[in-house]
């Protein structure tokens, strides 16, 4: 266990990620937050920001869990809802509920979800915002339901926990199935300063890189958080996982060193 004493200097990275927005007091929009278990912790600090920061904008919090006991901030919830009847509505919805529980229970329907971003669309004072985080499945059938109703994309904001794609690609090369690959040997440029790194079968250039003895940034090493975030000035790389980037990053060329695999040998990554 590390220790830490008065006068010990500490780097922290800023915050990172495109899980968020713009807030402003003259915005009149509609939230839509969607959340899963644990994958209510982002959400809500977007919530109690909105409610803050955005006088005139509403919220709706579509909120699943397991049970009564497992809905994370519960009496916080209730507690802004109670105090923000006219601009907040939590609706929770239950896995496996006890037998007085009157709410939605079972999996989430995307006809519920349907009729009530039907419903906010066809309002015209506000303009809706959809931000959702938790596992998968809630994600996706929401997903398919703005989809469906063909949301522009750039109003749509998606969180993941857990990569499965980038854990399963660490599974494989774990197991040798990347055997065979050719070690390459690429440039990483990190505070200004060429280094030359060798990526082995298998490894990820984060992973290299830090057994070279660079200091690179990182954090979650599921292509999620974006702290690795580098970008590509000449060769190719395979991402294992890419959702922690938007569509305009990654066409600017910008990759996740923690997931990314070298395919030619003239790379150059710079960390910004």
């Amino acid at each position: 266990m590390k220790k830490i004493f008065p006068g010990k200097t500490i780097n922290v990275l800023k915050p990172l990620g495109n899980f968020t927005t713009d807030f402003h007091s003259k915005n009149r929009r509609h939230f839509f937050l969607i959340a899963g278990g644990s994958g209510i912790t982002p959400i809500m600090g977007i919530l109690k920001t909105a409610l803050v920061n955005e006088p005139n904008s509403i919220i709706t919090l579509i909120y699943c869990s397991r049970n009564e006991e497992q809905i994370i901030f519960k009496n916080q919830l209730n507690l802004l809802e109670k105090t923000n009847p006219d601009r907040l509505k939590v609706i929770h919805n239950l896995s496996q509920p006890s037998e007085s529980w009157t709410g939605l229970k079972g999996r989430l329907s995307s006809e519920l979800l349907r009729e009530l971003f039907l419903r906010a669309e066809y309002e015209q004072r506000y303009e809706e915002v959809y931000f959702m985080c938790g596992p998968d499945g809630i994600m996706d059938i929401a997903q398919e339901v703005l989809n469906d109703l063909e949301i522009d994309k750039d109003r749509i904001y998606r969180e993941s926990f857990f990569s499965a794609a980038a854990h399963q690609a660490h599974e494989e090369a774990l197991k040798g199935i990347n055997v065979g690959a050719l070690s390459r040997d690429i440039t990483v440029i990190l505070e200004g300063e060429e280094y030359q790194v060798t990526v082995n079968p298998g490894k990820t250039v984060l992973e290299s890189g830090l057994a070279s003895g660079l200091n690179m940034p990182y954090s979650c090493q599921s292509g999620l958080c974006t702290a690795c975030r580098g970008r590509l000035l000449s060769g190719e790389v395979k991402m294992d996982e890419d959702a922690g980037l938007s569509e305009k990053e990654i066409a600017a060329g910008y990759v996740l060193c923690c997931v990314s695999r070298p395919v030619t040998d003239d790379i150059k990554i710079t960390i910004e």
